[in-house]
């Protein structure tokens, strides 16, 4: 595996470099923590499950969240191209646990990405999203990500846990995985 903290510094978005309008339109605030609802049942509705690619429903994810996270904290939600009633049931589920939900929304895929990368405080979301996992690894002061894995029994290829091998990286970026039942995933 090839990592470095230095790797951001090879990178730019055009809102810092001014070569066009800017791809970020939306930042997250320095102390909220972003989870990323990927939907991939949008872009796969009759493989999502099979290939792996089902999400913990909003109450498992909240319970993730709530795990280590205290009431009151605050929380982007970035759901993309989601559908509209699966976004509201994460944003109650959340909303629920006492958390501070801001929405997300009306902006195109890059300026999505772009939110994740700038991401500060926390990361979460599946492992399956490129989006998240390269996030993950050029947001310049991101302090924890969690990028989780889903077995559930309709799930074709069971993924395990990993710990990154470069020490920098493994402090930031965490890899659970659940072992869950269908019915805790969509």
């Amino acid at each position: 595996e090839f990592y470095s903290r230095g790797l951001p510094e090879y990178l730019a978005f055009d809102n810092e470099t001014k070569i066009s309008s800017g791809c970020c339109s939306l930042l997250p605030e320095k102390d909220e923590q972003v989870f990323h609802y990927r939907s991939f049942i949008t872009d796969l509705p009759s493989r999502h499950m099979s290939w792996g690619g089902a999400e913990l429903t909003p109450n498992m994810a909240a319970n993730m969240l709530s795990a280590s996270l205290s009431p009151g904290t605050k929380i982007a939600l970035v759901a993309g191209r989601a559908y509209r009633e699966r976004v509201i049931e994460y944003e109650n589920a959340f909303l629920n646990r006492s958390f501070v939900v801001r929405e997300i929304v009306g902006q195109t895929a890059i300026q999505d990405f772009c939110f994740l990368a700038h991401a500060q405080t926390g990361l979460w979301g599946t492992i399956q999203s490129s989006y998240i996992t390269w996030a993950s690894l050029i947001s310049k002061d991101l302090q924890n990500a969690t990028l989780y894995g889903v077995n559930y029994p309709a799930r074709e290829n069971n993924i395990t846990s990993k710990v990154a091998t470069n020490t920098d990286l493994a402090r930031i970026v965490h890899y659970p995985v659940f072992e869950l039942s269908d019915k805790d995933v969509w």
